[in-house]
């Protein structure tokens, strides 16, 4: 089982960076040919489909990964409830967004149809949704991987066909169509399982009964995810919405290549060792630990930096996205430390306990959000950094209460790889300050290689053993692929 998991963990990481790469080279291309308002439209209309999907998936996928004792017809009927469940859902929007169109002439250009567009994608994703979930039981990472790959890469290509050909805003709608399509096809295609079409009541009740408190934490986070972009739109449109969106986009990509290869399997090794508390304990503060080593450095960067790279990356127009990146930055020294929270609560069943953290931590972000409003969109998004600072000991108290977590265990993983980074940006600013006036962004580069050298040596010095150990491990298979 170990072994699997590392199989998928170096699948993950490896094709997760060169997916992440690719793509985030697409995007910069669609940046400099894009205005922020078309990436204002496609982001709205998108944060209303991510919260619909939240619905509609119910809980089903994780329910799926974390129970063991899942039988195909039991499988069958949960595939067949998600497709109807999400195809009624895009109904209803789609018809909603053509009455609205037709009774009052929109205000907001071409945001109704784009969302109408967009809504199509939640039965599609319904057709391949189950079958991934059996891949993530089975720890076929490497298909799901890849699948990611092939759907970004090829949607990307085509987005930025369009955008140059003038398509303006659809070209960004095309890219999640062709990126969806690519990974339907790859992950039926790679599947053996061809579910029937059936329904049972008792079965949709008991599934609910496991999968209800797992659907309203979905959508509480993703309500608090995406809930910046409504809020920003609300009180100061759809253009600071999409220099927002890229910011938020260089965060996710900084968090998705360091932090997602281990939280990626962190659901299936818990799960695994659902019965021993004790070993899930273990694998939780070392995947923790891991986390804040490869996550906090990246952040901080930003956090100091983010205007001169965004400026360097996507061109002068979209300095505005600095202030705001700078600001969502900080979030990375609270997910190092509690982005496993949820694999782990859902891999033991607490799922009433994700559910209620979630309502924390949604409340909170909103109310900071909304008090900011007024204040300009550079405050909504400080309140909902605020808002997770706030939720830390709750975090905490959750967390140890499931897994038997000590305070002094948990600072005892923590505090380190936090204290050497921000000796790491220390070094880096300082050096900085003496190149960077006469070098520009050629001296931000070289101090920063000069400190993350420095920040390499005090890994291999303060880490834990077992850590050293894995992390020099994994290194040797990636340099020698074919020892492997």
């Amino acid at each position: 089982m170990k072994r699997k998991v590392i199989a998928g963990a170096l699948w993950f990481a490896g094709q997760n960076v060169a997916r992440q790469v690719i793509s985030f080279a697409l995007f910069v291309a669609l940046g400099r040919m894009l205005s922020p308002a078309n990436f204002g439209t496609v982001s709205l209309s998108a944060s209303v489909i991510a919260i619909i999907q939240a619905f509609s998936s119910q809980g089903i996928t994780q329910a799926v990964i974390q129970r063991s004792d899942l039988t195909e017809d039991e499988a069958e009927i949960a595939y067949t409830f998600n497709l109807l469940f999400c195809t009624t859902i895009a109904a209803t929007l789609i018809g909603g967004c053509a009455l609205f169109w037709y009774v009052a002439p929109p205000p907001l250009g071409d945001l109704p149809l784009v969302l109408a567009a967009l809504a199509t994608l939640l039965p599609l994703s319904a057709f391949y949704e189950m079958h991934q979930a059996r891949l993530a039981r089975s720890f076929d990472f490497h298909i799901i991987a890849g699948k990611a790959l092939a759907g970004q890469v090829i949607g990307g290509l085509i987005a930025v066909m369009a955008a140059y050909a003038g398509a303006n805003v659809w070209s960004l709608v095309a890219q999640q169509f062709v990126a969806l399509t690519i990974e339907m096809a790859v992950i039926r295609s790679v599947s053996s399982w061809q579910p029937k079409l059936r329904l049972e009541s008792k079965f949709i009740v008991h599934l609910w009964h496991f999968g209800a408190h797992l659907f309203g934490a979905r959508l509480l986070s993703t309500i608090d995810a995406r809930g910046p972009d409504l809020i920003i739109g609300m009180f100061s449109g759809q253009t600071p919405v999409g220099f927002f969106r890229v910011a938020k986009q260089m965060l996710d990509v900084v968090v998705s290549v360091f932090a997602y290869p281990v939280s990626s399997v962190s659901l299936p090794l818990f799960a695994a060792e659902r019965g021993h508390v004790d070993r899930v304990r273990l694998h939780y503060l070392r995947l923790t630990e891991a986390l804040c080593w490869l996550l906090t450095p990246p952040c901080l960067t930003l956090v100091l930096w983010a205007p001169q790279i965004l400026t360097f990356v996507f061109g002068q127009n979209w300095r505005s996205s600095g202030s705001f990146l700078q600001i969502l930055a900080f979030q990375g020294v609270v997910l190092g430390m509690f982005y496993l929270y949820d694999p782990l609560l859902v891999a033991l069943g607490k799922t009433k306990e994700v559910f209620a953290l979630r309502c924390w931590q949604t409340g909170l972000s909103f109310c900071c959000m909304l008090s900011g409003g007024f204040f300009g969109a550079e405050s909504i998004v400080a309140g909902q950094v605020v808002a997770l600072f706030l939720t830390t000991p709750i975090f905490f108290r959750y967390i140890s209460s499931a897994a038997v977590i000590t305070l002094n265990d948990f600072l005892a993983h923590v505090w380190k790889p936090n204290v050497c980074a921000l000796a790491f940006v220390s070094v880096a600013k300082i050096l900085d300050s003496f190149v960077g006036a006469s070098f520009g962004i050629s001296g931000l580069v070289a101090a920063l290689a000069v400190g993350y050298f420095g920040y390499g040596v005090l890994f291999y010095l303060f880490a834990s053993k077992q850590l050293r150990s894995e992390f020099l491990a994994l290194a040797g298979r990636v340099m020698r692929p074919s020892a492997s």
